[in-house]
């Protein structure tokens, strides 16, 4: 069992922290689209342009945890699922953890996304794990998808004697949830862009809040 259950006091600081991290490591700043910063005069500041455009794209891939620089965000995502799970600072069930959350987060998700707000890109084709009816039924697809990004913490978790199945079900859950609920966004906050940024933070904190809970109740 974990070591200890997760703090009150620490716990909706970690569901926050679920919220932007899974902002921060698919999209970058939130909301921020450093876009029109980039390449132009600053009258009253002796800036190279060249030299902001670097900045401002090194902030942005720091943030993302895009290469050349570390995975930052991503490992800090999963050491939250660790904490919250209860597992925050227990050595290598630690490692197993995080290292599953990070390998579960790969497969793509686009394409049932896509379907599910009914703006199907005809150009992309489905997923590589959309087999079967799962091609046709984007919330069936958002589900399964969500729990495999929680399976590889259950298979690296097994061997070590602990089985960590709550991160699988609380994405199950989350992810289509998610969706939903960027769908609902008042029109004037459904560009493209933002509805994708309300979709991440509010699929992280319906995650970590659903992890905490199923953390919670299944200790003994």
């Amino acid at each position: 069992m974990p070591w200890e259950a997760v703090p009150a006091w620490s716990a909706p600081l970690l569901v926050l922290a679920c919220g932007l991290l899974d902002r921060f490591r698919g999209g970058g700043l939130v909301f921020l689209d450093v876009g029109p910063l980039r390449g132009r005069e600053w009258p009253y500041l002796s800036l190279d342009q060249k030299a902001v455009d670097v900045v401002l794209w090194s902030a942005v891939q720091i943030v993302r945890g895009r290469p050349p620089f570390p995975p930052t965000p991503h490992l800090l995502y999963g050491w939250a699922v660790a904490a919250l799970c209860g597992y925050g600072w227990d050595g290598w069930l630690t490692v197993a953890i995080v290292a599953g959350w990070v390998l579960g987060e790969r497969p793509g998700w686009g394409a049932p996304i896509g379907q599910a707000r009914g703006v199907p890109d005809p150009d992309r084709r489905p997923e590589w794990w959309q087999v079967g009816p799962l091609r046709t039924h984007p919330w069936a697809a958002l589900v399964v998808r969500g729990a495999m990004w929680g399976l590889p913490v259950l298979a690296f978790t097994a061997p070590l004697g602990e089985v960590v199945w709550q991160p699988a079900v609380a994405m199950a859950l989350a992810m289509p949830a998610a969706e939903l609920a960027a769908m609902r966004l008042p029109e004037p906050c459904r560009p493209r862009s933002w509805a994708g940024a309300w979709n991440e933070v509010w699929r992280g904190l319906v995650f970590g809040a659903l992890l905490w809970l199923l953390t919670t109740h299944s200790l003994p």
